[in-house]
């Protein structure tokens, strides 16, 4: 009996829809293989891997955490053409990936939140610009039943996955899924089930130049020199993700303070409010980048900080991925699956106190349980002082 994923499919009731349609499909599809003699024939994977179509049309964060396993699949398939079925979201990061040479763009409700509902007309488009492209290998590396149904549809590809939310029998090759793994090693699971070698975990994020010396005359004229900074990022795309604005100002005021450690704060337009807020608490003066750099500068600039502070949200998985060690705040997600990946990193959290912790994060259905405001200032200040474990981290 097939067990759907709680991390992927996080609510009850996506869970009882996703194992319906998983066995409504399975019947039809086993008289099929029956029919067509492929109950006793699988397809073999290809001689020659040309083409390669990786789907990650979800969040900025996921397809971060997504990239150690693409450049595995590249080391593997050296010659081959990587091509990334991205997401609105992860729009200015593309630029930035070593190892895709082509993207095409869809945006999915159910790997975007902020999608309500299908555009079908770009739905087909999308679909027959794959079909055209006769890709020799198809990757679903978010282990969701949807994408695979799309794969069905994408042509003669051979299609890899996890069947972790369901209908993995609809894949060629189902690549096993463990609950208690990141996320950085469930995607690289699904390399090295086709060969990839163990060896060392790359980002392969880059950093252009031109950047670096935006962001270096900016600070030089802000009077910062070297690395001696602390990036703060309060921002998050949930709101459930955020701390406390109070708790922010003070966290600031005492880096400058104690530690004559200036504190930059960044964020993205939509984000200017929280922020703003944030500075208007404060005692001290930040240096304010709010909406003020591209995000190629922002990679510049979390390159060559001394800290990074801030929750769960793209921009931590930039950092943790830039090798910036980080201080993290986490509320109701699962900082063993989809915290900061790697060493140097402390993630601060109260959700052990919580039963209902980790949950969907859509939004509190508990009264009195909000996990972020239970973070004290105290705990994270010593995780930022001391760089090392404390009392209320799970790491």
């Amino acid at each position: 009996m097939v067990r759907i994923s709680p991390h992927r499919i996080p609510t009850r009731k996506r869970r009882i829809i996703a194992y319906i349609i998983h066995y409504a499909i399975r019947i039809p599809h086993l008289i099929w293989r029956i029919l067509t003699l492929r109950l006793w024939r699988e397809r073999s994977f290809p001689a020659i891997v040309r083409k390669v179509l990786i789907i990650r049309a979800d969040g900025l964060g996921d397809v971060v955490m997504s990239m150690p396993a693409i450049s595995a699949l590249h080391d593997l398939f050296p010659d081959a053409e990587f091509t990334l079925l991205a997401g609105a979201p992860s729009r200015a990061l593309i630029p930035h990936l070593c190892s895709i040479e082509r993207v095409i763009w869809l945006d999915l409700p159910w790997a975007q939140r902020g999608v309500k509902r299908i555009d079908w007309s770009e739905l087909r488009r999308v679909l027959a610009e794959i079909r055209r492209a006769d890709f020799d290998l198809v990757i679903d590396l978010r282990g969701d039943f949807r994408n695979i149904l799309l794969s069905l549809f994408m042509g003669r590809g051979y299609r890899v996955g996890f069947g972790c939310s369901g209908c993995g029998y609809l894949l060629d090759r189902e690549i096993p899924s463990g609950e208690d793994r990141h996320q950085v090693e469930h995607a690289l699971d699904a390399a090295r089930a086709l060969g990839a070698t163990a060896g060392e975990v790359r980002f392969d994020l880059a950093v252009f130049e031109e950047d670096r010396r935006s962001v270096d005359d900016r600070l030089a004229d802000l009077g910062v020199e070297g690395n001696r900074f602390m990036v703060m990022h309060p921002g998050a795309q949930w709101a459930g993700r955020q701390w406390t604005v109070s708790g922010y100002a003070e966290i600031a005021d005492r880096a400058i303070r104690v530690l004559d450690l200036p504190v930059v704060m960044t964020g993205i337009a939509r984000e200017s409010g929280l922020c703003r807020q944030v500075m208007e608490r404060m005692d001290d003066n930040p240096i304010d980048l709010t909406d003020q750099i591209s995000f190629g500068e922002f990679l510049a600039l979390l390159s060559r900080a001394h800290l990074f502070f801030g929750v769960d949200s793209g921009p931590m998985h930039l950092a943790a991925a830039l090798g910036v060690p980080t201080v993290v705040l986490f509320g109701a997600g699962d900082p063993h699956a989809i915290g900061p990946y790697g060493a140097g990193h402390v993630v601060v959290s109260e959700g052990h106190r919580f039963p209902c912790s980790p949950c969907a994060q859509d939004h509190c259905r508990c009264e009195g349980a909000d996990c972020m405001a239970a973070i004290s200032v105290d705990s994270v200040w010593k995780a930022i002082v001391s760089g090392r474990d404390c009392p209320t981290t799970d790491s």
